[in-house]
């Protein structure tokens, strides 16, 4: 048992060491390119004007993968938890204090909603208001879940409203760091990729082109 919380403990650990090595991996093949360190800096500069964007694609491409990974990292050290609350009722939840203002009614176009109004803060200070709620069709006779969710590069946080009994509402927290990395890092795989791709396409169409003007010329 101490073994298995031990190795799962690591495994975040594990996963930033590889996330860092994917990202200072990525450049190692420009360092060597532009012999940085070994050439004067000036030297190096004009190597680096020259570096093809296919390279550099690459690069941003593994450095994208190295994002990705340490925000799968983040989520292993994700916290949540389902709680029962009266308004004015605080629960702490992943180093943030969860404060519970109130429950209200919301009456929409066709549709009812209940909503609850939750303070997040840490040391004292607001971080963000969440409204999460719940809506009820009549006619469709079918009730829909609202989450609320409050990002930023740091960390996602949310909140789902559950069901009410006795004055107390049935919330479930979450707080997921990194998460957002997760997304940021597929994004910057994909211009990467995109990069090398329109390259590629340059350095083919080139010779295709000088091919077909050598052609007209002779004839």
């Amino acid at each position: 048992g101490l073994i298995s919380a031990w190795g799962w403990a690591a495994l975040p650990a594990l996963g930033f060491a590889g996330a860092a090595w994917l990202v200072l991996g990525a450049f190692a093949p420009i360092i060597e390119r532009v012999r940085l360190f070994r050439l004067p800096l000036g030297a190096s500069w004009v190597r680096l004007a020259g570096v093809p964007l296919a390279a550099w694609g690459g690069v941003i491409a593994h450095a994208g993968l190295g994002l990705t990974t340490a925000g799968l990292s983040g989520m292993a050290l994700a916290e949540h938890r389902i709680v029962a609350v009266h308004p004015g009722e605080t629960v702490a939840v992943g180093g943030y204090d969860w404060t519970l203002l109130g429950l209200r009614d919301a009456p929409g176009p066709n549709y009812t909603a209940r909503l609850a109004e939750i303070r997040v803060a840490r040391d004292g200070r607001t971080i963000a208001i969440l409204t999460p709620g719940r809506r009820s069709y009549p006619l469709q006779r079918t009730t829909t879940t609202e989450t609320a969710i409050r990002t930023n590069l740091a960390r996602d946080l949310y909140a789902v409203l559950g069901e009410e009994h006795d004055g107390t509402a049935v919330l479930r927290l979450h707080v997921n760091p990194l998460a957002p990395w997760i997304w940021l890092g597929a994004l910057v795989m994909a211009l990467g990729g995109g990069l090398s791709l329109a390259d590629r396409r340059l350095r083919i169409g080139a010779p295709l082109r000088r091919g077909a003007a050598a052609r007209a010329a002779s004839a």
